[in-house]
């Protein structure tokens, strides 16, 4: 497994504890940043909770709550990045007629959808397993903060929106 090459389109996620930016890797996981981008793009995102919080592992957002200008499932890209810290990947579904209700039969598909994740330790066992298509470069403290939260409110989602890649100062 190689380390996440986030050299992509940047993206600042703004929630409701803060802002953090996240910067997608078109190279290794070009149609998974790509459904990103154009769900970003279009709002689809707006206003989605970060439904699932792991206390130091992870947190999971992105349940449409309006349309889709991309629907459907991608085919799984599995050469993508590692799970570190900060790393940004997308939840794939069940297959519900593999679960057969035996948790040992459960199989997931070769796909993903909208939600998303993001690491908040390194998760090894994940690698290979979930496309991982982007990192947070900016604004780890608000990601953290979002795990951390407790109350029966989750955090939201407010927007997405694309970020301007900061340009070299002169003579630098």
């Amino acid at each position: 497994m190689r380390e996440v090459q986030a050299k992509g389109p940047r993206f600042d996620l703004v929630t409701t504890l803060g802002t953090f930016t996240v910067a997608l890797d078109t190279l290794q996981a070009p149609l998974t940043a790509g459904r990103f981008a154009l769900r970003a793009e279009a709002g689809s995102y707006d206003g989605c909770a970060f439904h699932r919080r792991i206390k130091a592992e992870l947190i999971a957002t992105g349940r449409l709550t309006r349309d889709d200008p991309a629907p459907g499932m991608l085919p799984l890209e599995r050469e993508t990045g590692t799970h570190g810290i900060g790393a940004c990947a997308m939840v794939r579904s069940e297959d519900p007629d593999a679960v057969g209700g035996r948790p040992e039969r459960r199989e997931f598909l070769e796909s993903t959808g909208s939600e998303f994740y993001i690491c908040l330790s390194r998760l090894s066992h994940l690698d290979g397993k979930y496309a991982v298509f982007g990192e947070v470069v900016d604004g780890m403290k608000i990601v953290r903060a979002i795990g951390r939260h407790e109350g029966e409110k989750a955090p939201l989602l407010l927007r997405v929106v694309r970020a301007e890649e900061a340009k070299p100062e002169q003579g630098e």
